[in-house]
């Protein structure tokens, strides 16, 4: 069926000796063609039979991916296979140097990743106590530097002091911040610290780092502690550690009179805070420490540095794919991945095939399990499994299991089905809603985006990924780009296309068509007017345009003089919301169609009679009439003859007759059965637009109220009549399908009644009234939907306005009001229009092409996930294949 709808699928039984497990899984796995049923879905996951197979290949995919983390970190390039082949290429190389067999390559790589993550991790922490070592060699030498500095002048204030407490004259000394903020009582504490003659009395210091936010908290906590006695003294610092990340350090220095209990006091203190307290050398001997530290701090680096090196080399080297023969060509080693790489999809590929093992029943020398598969390529799935003559491959016949879903899909398709697939995944054979997506989607996405010149652009970018995948489709970070160029292509095409029909060049109106059906200084015209919605269409009138001949149409789009027209915002809006509506009613009927085609494809005659036809009918009686009624208002407009007096600017129209607006008409239906009538304060005299309107008014309003009930009713009854006499005969049935089992075995009868209970099958029976609800809501849901996704689709109209009045204000507010326009001259002019044009440019690329696009895109999506494909679409499928 390609992709319309699913491929044939077909149930087989696999029995496979376990000697042979993994060579079959392995093989099996290389076609991407089947699909397992979990035969052991109630089990505990550690009591399945290859749980610690799995354990361990998730162990080392955690190992290598540590691995690559640190390559990151070292700016080591990983490379990653190009795609599937390249990736089997280069594992049967690493397979022929390490001379294992694939299915016992596992362990090799396995105990290999764990000799190299051992040595990573220890060098790594080397490295980390270099850092930590090297930092703290940094905040020592800051420390000595702070204290060499700050301890002589505190020392030279002493002396200050004493000098002035024995009458000699007081010399100024630089002032620091200690633990008290006044200045009197600082000379005060320092006075009574340091100028005591007793010679017994020691004056000593503490000092270290802290963060400079804790710094108020470390001297309250001193000052009360020491009662006073203690002055502390804080410098910052700016550190650049190894990695180049800077932060700023507090050093700080408590000085004190020498005493074991004030020692220990203030040391505990200084150690309870975040930082490193230092053993401080005597005054006399700081700068040989200070140089000492430095010389440690040149060879920290140096053997960082060196360190580094021989890391970057290890990790360099354990990403090459070590090869049995070196001559190999130096640009053929250039293409090739890194083994990190190959490991992990390896580890991976080994964890898909025990998971996949661990689907099928374990028996004591065999494995049993249930698989789908393409019916077309049972051919192939036999020839692989030829090599195996102990491995039995037979259809399963006469089961209620329903099957999978494969569809196959190409480079173009992919997309498009990626976005149905993010909704929903089909069932089986159910219509696939990526073949109307490829046009719809962006066909919709034009009509909001409409723009000549926006479409042009984002057509553009979409040919350039087309001619760019060539050469850079194994580029694995534009990937998604490269997926996205059809799409972009194809929404840049209609939006160029719906930009002709809206006549839109960045806003400025294009004529390419032919002339306009306007002329210029009439002073009586004879126009030809469309009343629509109670709006006269004729052009501006400051413009003193005219339509001297009645009968001229534009040839596409709307004609260029529209868009110097003070009416154009309301013209335009009436056009695109009808249009809008026309566009819902003609893609909501196409999902009730398909609907209408998926009850054929079933048999499922129930729903085509019931719940297809009368959908479809409500859907056109209503809806339908109505766009018919707007496409016949837009063909056959009433000619008026009116006089135009260009300085009121108005026009003389005598008794018009003239048809009213839909939505009046709609309602009139419904109320008035249709009757048409004169409104007695102007006198005009409405006219139906076709011929017998209101006699199928009558009968399509007739319609509509018939297929309410028949939604509603007639399906729960049948399905009761069906349900009475289903409990009936289901002894009768429960037999046969004993008989159904292959080989008459009652061990397969109960395994498959296992297998419907886990896919899901065995709902049991409902009663009439969960019927009767359910149909009740789908009646009201649908009924409703036909109002409310109507009305949804009118987004299409708003979007497409807010897309014109951007483009509007950006051309008339940066081009024209603050660039001067397009008549200036001089240079001054023309530079400010030349710089006026990138600003123009930019924002237009920031906001329409980029913000603007993803608006319109995501609407465009809503209304196919929710407005067409709730019509036919279930997407409860749970599986796929795209090829």
């Amino acid at each position: 069926m390609g992709i319309f709808r699913s491929e044939d699928m077909t149930l087989y039984q696999l029995t496979v000796p376990k000697d042979d497990s993994w060579d079959i899984m392995n093989q099996l796995g290389s076609l991407d063609l089947a699909h397992f049923i979990n035969l052991n879905k109630g089990e505990q996951p550690f009591n399945l039979p290859y749980a610690n197979q799995i354990k361990r290949c998730e162990e080392t995919e955690r190992r290598i991916l540590y691995i690559m983390s640190q390559c990151r970190s070292m700016n080591v390039e990983i490379k990653k296979p190009k795609d599937v082949e390249h990736f089997l290429q280069n594992l049967e190389k690493l397979r022929v140097t390490k001379q294992k067999a694939t299915n016992l390559l596992f362990e090799e790589i396995e105990s290999d990743i764990i000799q190299k993550e051992r040595f990573v991790i220890d060098q790594m922490e080397r490295l980390k106590e270099m850092s930590d070592s090297y930092l703290m060699m940094i905040d020592y030498k800051n420390v000595l530097l702070k204290v060499g500095e700050i301890i002589p002048r505190i020392h030279a204030g002493g002396q200050d002091v004493r000098a002035s407490m024995h009458g000699g004259v007081t010399v100024g000394a630089p002032q620091y911040r200690t633990s008290l903020n006044n200045d009197e009582e600082d000379r005060s504490q320092r006075a009574q610290l340091l100028a005591s003659d007793d010679q017994n009395v020691f004056i000593t210091h503490v000092a270290g780092t802290i963060d400079p936010n804790e710094r108020e908290r470390l001297k309250k906590l001193l000052f009360r502690a020491t009662r006073g006695k203690a002055l502390t003294y804080f410098a910052d610092y700016n550190v650049v550690n190894q990695q180049g990340q800077p932060s700023i350090k507090s050093v700080y220095i408590v000085v004190f009179q020498e005493g074991r209990q004030m020692r220990e006091r203030i040391v505990r203190i200084c150690d309870s805070f975040m930082g490193q307290r230092f053993d401080l050398p005597p005054l006399n001997n700081i700068r040989q420490k200070i140089d000492e530290v430095e010389r440690n701090i040149k060879e920290s680096k140096i053997l960082t540095q060196t360190s580094k090196k021989q890391l970057k080399m290890y990790l360099k080297e354990i990403n090459k794919i070590q090869q049995a023969n070196a001559d190999r060509p130096q640009s053929q080693e250039d293409d090739s991945p890194s083994s990190l790489e190959v490991f992990k999809w390896f580890v991976a590929k080994e964890k898909a095939i025990y998971a996949q093992l661990n689907l099928m029943k374990q028996g004591k020398s065999t494995y049993i399990g249930y698989v789908w598969a393409p019916t077309e390529q049972e051919d192939l799935i036999r020839a692989k499994l030829r090599t195996f003559p102990t491995t039995d491959f037979n259809r399963y016949e006469n089961h209620t299991i329903k099957p999978p879903t494969y569809i196959k899909s190409n480079e173009f398709t992919a997309v498009f089905q990626e976005i149905v697939n993010t909704y929903g995944i089909p069932m089986y054979k159910e219509i696939n809603p990526a073949v109307f997506a490829i046009i719809t989607f962006p066909f919709l996405f034009g009509v909001m985006f409409g723009d000549v010149g926006h479409g042009f652009l984002l057509f553009l970018v979409g040919l350039i990924l087309c001619i760019l995948h060539g050469p850079l489709k194994h580029n694995l970070a534009l990937e998604g780009f490269f997926m996205m160029r059809y799409v972009l292509l194809l929404m840049g095409f209609f939006a160029f296309f719906n930009g002709l029909v809206y006549n839109e060049f960045f806003a400025m109106p294009l004529q390419v068509f032919g002339d306009s059906c306007y002329n210029q200084t009439v002073q009586v015209l004879t126009v030809r007017t469309q009343i629509d919605a109670g709006v006269t269409t004729f052009p501006p009138d400051k413009y003193g345009y005219s339509r001297p001949d009645v009968h001229c149409v534009y040839p596409f789009g709307f004609d260029p003089v529209w868009g110097l027209s003070d009416q154009l915002l309301s013209y335009t809006n009436n056009f695109k919301m009808k249009t809008a509506v026309i566009f819902a009613i003609i893609q909501m009927s196409i999902g009730i169609v398909l609907k209408g085609l998926n009850a054929l494809h079933f048999k499922n005659r129930l729903d085509f009679f019931f719940e297809f036809v009368p959908q479809i009918c409500l859907m056109l009686a209503l809806f339908g009439w109505m766009d018919i009624l707007i496409i016949a208002k837009w063909l056959h407009p009433k000619d008026i003859e009116a006089n135009y007096d260009p300085d009121t600017q108005t026009a003389d129209f005598n008794q018009v007759n003239k048809s009213p607006a839909i939505i009046t008409t709609m309602i009139d239906m419904f109320l008035k059965m249709g009757d048409n009538h004169v409104n007695n304060s102007t006198q005009e005299a409405y006219y139906y637009l076709i011929p017998g309107q209101r006699g199928i008014g009558i009968v399509l309003l007739l319609v509509a109220f018939v297929s309410v009930p028949a939604m509603l009713y007639v399906k729960p009854l049948v399905l009761k009549k069906r349900l009475q006499h289903e409990n009936h005969s289901h002894v009768e049935i429960e037999h046969e399908r004993i008989d159904y089992g292959k080989g008459g075995s009652s061990d397969h009868y109960e395994q498959i009644k296992q297998i419907l209970k886990d896919q899901g099958e065995n709902h049991g029976h409902h009663s009439f009234g969960d019927i009767f609800i359910h149909q009740m809501i789908e009646t009201i849901e649908f009924v409703l939907g036909t109002v409310s996704n109507t009305a949804s689709y009118l987004r299409l109209w708003a979007l497409s306005l807010a897309h014109s009045q951007l483009a509007t204000v950006f051309l008339e507010l940066i081009l024209v009001k603050y660039g001067g326009g397009f008549h200036s001259h001089g240079v001054a002019s023309s530079i400010l229009l030349f710089i006026s044009f990138f600003v123009f440019f930019s924002i237009t690329f920031g906001v329409l092409l980029c913000m603007d696009s993803m608006e319109c895109f995501l609407h465009t999506l809503r209304l196919h996930w929710v407005e067409f494909q709730n019509k036919f679409y279930k997407g409860a499928a749970g599986f796929r294949q795209i090829t």
